[in-house]
């Protein structure tokens, strides 16, 4: 390929990466996002004569002036400046690609394309970051060497036609194939591996602050019947959003597919039903007994757990910033955004008397924890957060809709002769499982009492109505009962081996509090409805977990890299190298003597190497007279020419003829023909016996050299 195509090809891919980055990461809102696309494809196709026009530059420089101003009076009004910020390096980028005529344009087309990329840091961190970072670096090379070659060619055959402008043989040499060989294309691209090294190198290597000046600057988006109002149907649309909300990961070994199907994922709890939206009005609470920040450890009252496993959870940031801790979780470990600025915050979680948690600080790399949880055989209990302190004295966990006469009714029905408290609940979700089905429609007659119309009429429903049921039910049965929603099931992955929970795995279930064993859940949706936990199918279905692995490592490894990963690679280095000097100390302990062999022939080889290389010296220093002398001749006849060369160039400034500093000296001779032909044969000749004694090593005296320039001198005057 050409030269000159390769490298605008080249020039442009770097500048598309870098637009790409900053569009990608929303920066200039939706409709510069759309706009840059369409503004790059347009400059391909602006010919290099609109370029060169003056009536081109000059409109485009009205408009940037326009649009320098504009961002100025934004920023001055008060809009943020990281926006505004982009949208100006956005525009910037594309008025370059409009008006790339020279070599200098093209190098500041590449040093924005590195301010994008710069700038997206702090805007974009997701995977297809990292994949338009590694093709950004890979160019970077071979885009930076074909620029400095474009500027030696335009230096050296560019310039004014007074001075010698070769248009011809520029053209000539950006449209050859001998610069631009497959060969060094490929050495420039192999030479980013180092440069991808180093870059991973400092990534580790430099300190980390513990805080971000641009951490925590937004959280994710709102996830609907996680707030504290959750109306009936609000989690059915959902069903259909494959959204990922966490990841998990099992270091204990992966649990059977029952064990992950009843897996339940605690986000808000509500307590009080109005007969058509459940809302919250528990208050806050202190931390559990046990906190030493970032470890954490919970009560769950009732009988000890017969086991316990370990997950790991990695949670993409949402709003309302809630935690999703496990069913169960006895203890947990959690490490949250970088905070904005260093400062002492009693700890980075809220706490809700009704077990909820919630993490303080939001941004885009999402939050991190690490949860015991218990397993008990008549289900999960749930842990508690503290004493509750409720705003009223009447007990929210009790309380009924209002006019609940027929929910009275039934719940005596169910539970007639049954004292034990857990007896009653437990009739209860077998009455439910048992003559009620799930699913998703929903009913156009419903009325004012939607929970009475899933109970009495329809018989069917989603799991906000068997929650509601649940919990509506063991109240009127005098226990009391809270409604939970959170998620179950998910995806498991089988690339990375953890489970992927979706929005769609949305779920709602009831907790029962039985006296002497604490609160009980209790998910009355028909668990071969409710429970479920799909896996990969056909190559799209691989493929798309291949992507969400490399997602989730590099949120895990890069974009949540923080001090106690970075202390931990540093102890790792520090036992390598000990184990490395250990191994060395033993070996050398063990195998003595063959060491101290290999030593002396080594030492005995250095002294040969140095003894030769002092012979040849002395040899060369005892070299014949006669090569000195002509050594002597050679620098004389050197100086000779450069002197030559001089008064040529002196003689004939005079006439107009001269050559750039980066022309031959044959080009004066050249040039010296349109002032005849005798002018033309002497400068030759000078030029000629030059050549001879700068680059042919011909000896060149002095009175010689009076005599080539009295020849040029002689040849103007008959000129």
């Amino acid at each position: 390929m050409r030269f000159r195509r390769i490298q605008e090809v080249v020039l442009l891919g770097f500048a598309a990466i870098g637009l790409a980055v900053l569009a990608l990461a929303g920066a200039g809102g939706p409709f510069v996002s759309l706009a840059v696309p369409v503004a790059f494809v347009t400059a391909l196709a602006i010919p290099r004569a609109w370029m060169e026009s003056r009536r081109w530059q000059r409109a485009w420089t009205v408009v940037a002036v326009c649009v320098v101003g504009a961002s100025l009076a934004s920023a001055a009004g008060g809009a943020p400046l990281i926006p505004v910020t982009a949208r100006l390096a956005l525009y910037l980028q594309i008025h370059k690609l409009f008006n790339r005529a020279t070599s200098r344009d093209q190098e500041q087309i590449a040093f924005l394309a590195l301010g994008h990329v710069a700038l997206a840091t702090i805007l974009f961190s997701g995977l297809r970051y990292a994949v338009l970072l590694l093709f950004f670096v890979a160019l970077a090379p071979l885009l930076l060497t074909l620029l400095h070659l474009r500027r030696e060619i335009e230096q050296k055959y560019a310039g004014t036609p007074e001075g010698g402008r070769d248009d011809q043989t520029l053209a000539r040499v950006l449209r050859t194939r001998r610069v631009a060989t497959p060969g060094f294309l490929a050495v420039l691209l192999a030479s980013s591996l180092p440069l991808l090294a180093l870059t991973a190198l400092f990534f580790v290597a430099l300190p980390r602050l513990g805080f971000g000046l641009l951490a925590g600057r937004a959280g994710g988006s709102f996830l609907v019947g996680f707030s504290s109002r959750m109306e009936l149907g609000d989690l059915v649309p959902l069903a259909d959003d494959r959204t990922p909300v966490m990841r998990v990961e099992f270091p204990d070994g992966v649990p059977s597919s029952a064990r992950l199907a009843t897996l339940l994922f605690r986000g808000t709890t509500f307590d009080t039903y109005d007969g058509h939206a459940w809302t919250r009005t528990t208050g806050a609470a202190g931390p559990p007994a046990v906190a030493v920040p970032p470890d954490y450890g919970l009560v769950v009252p009732g009988p000890r757990p017969a086991d316990q496993f370990t997950v790991r959870v990695l949670q993409e940031p949402f709003d309302p910033r809630l935690l999703f801790l496990p069913a169960g979780t006895r203890a947990f470990r959690f490490r949250g955004p970088k905070p904005r600025r260093p400062r002492v915050v009693v700890s980075p979680l809220s706490w809700e008397a009704d077990g909820t948690v919630s993490y303080r600080e939001a941004g885009e790399e999402g939050v991190f924890f690490e949860a015991l949880v218990g397993r008990w055989s008549d289900g999960p209990r749930t842990p508690e957060a503290g004493r509750r302190r409720p705003a009223v004295l009447e007990d929210p966990y009790l309380e009924l809709p209002p006019e609940p006469q027929r929910l009275q009714e039934l719940a005596r029905r169910l539970t007639a002769g049954l004292d034990d408290p857990r007896a009653r609940a437990d009739v209860i979700l077998e009455w439910l499982r048992s003559n009620f089905r799930y699913t998703r429609s929903t009913h156009a007659d419903a009325g004012p009492r939607p929970l009475e119309d899933f109970l009495f009429r329809w018989k069917e429903g989603y799991c906000e109505y068997f929650s509601s049921a649940m919990t509506i039910l063991a109240r009127a049965a005098g226990l009391r009962a809270r409604n939970v929603s959170g998620f179950l099931g998910g995806h498991w992955n089988d690339v990375g081996d953890y489970l992927v929970v979706r929005q769609s795995d949305a779920h709602s279930w009831a907790e029962v509090e039985i006296p002497g064993q604490g609160w009980v859940v209790y998910d009355a949706t028909p668990p071969g409805e409710a429970a479920r936990v799909t896996s990969t199918g056909g190559i799209f279905g691989w493929l798309s977990d291949v992507l969400d692995a490399m997602r989730t490592a590099w949120q895990r490894h890069v974009i949540a890299f923080d001090v106690p990963r970075q202390l931990g690679i540093l102890r790792a280095i520090g036992e390598g190298l000990r184990w490395i000097k250990n191994g060395a100390v033993a070996f050398a302990r063990d195998r003595r003597n063959a060491l101290i062999a290999v030593a002396s022939l080594a030492v005995a080889v250095t002294v040969l190497l140095l003894f030769r290389r002092h012979w040849r010296r002395r040899a060369r220093a005892l070299a014949p007279r006669t090569g000195l002398l002509r050594a002597s001749i050679d620098v004389r006849s050197l100086a000779e020419a450069r002197r030559l060369l001089g008064d040529l160039e002196r003689v004939l400034r005079g006439e107009g003829i001269e050559r750039a500093s980066h022309e031959p000296a044959e080009r004066l001779a050249e040039r010296a023909v349109r002032h005849g032909p005798a002018l033309a044969d002497a400068t030759r000749v000078a030029v000629h016996r030059y050549a001879a004694a700068r680059f042919g090593g011909q000896p060149l005296r002095p009175p010689d050299r009076r005599a080539l320039v009295h020849g040029v001198n002689r040849a103007l005057r008959r000129s």
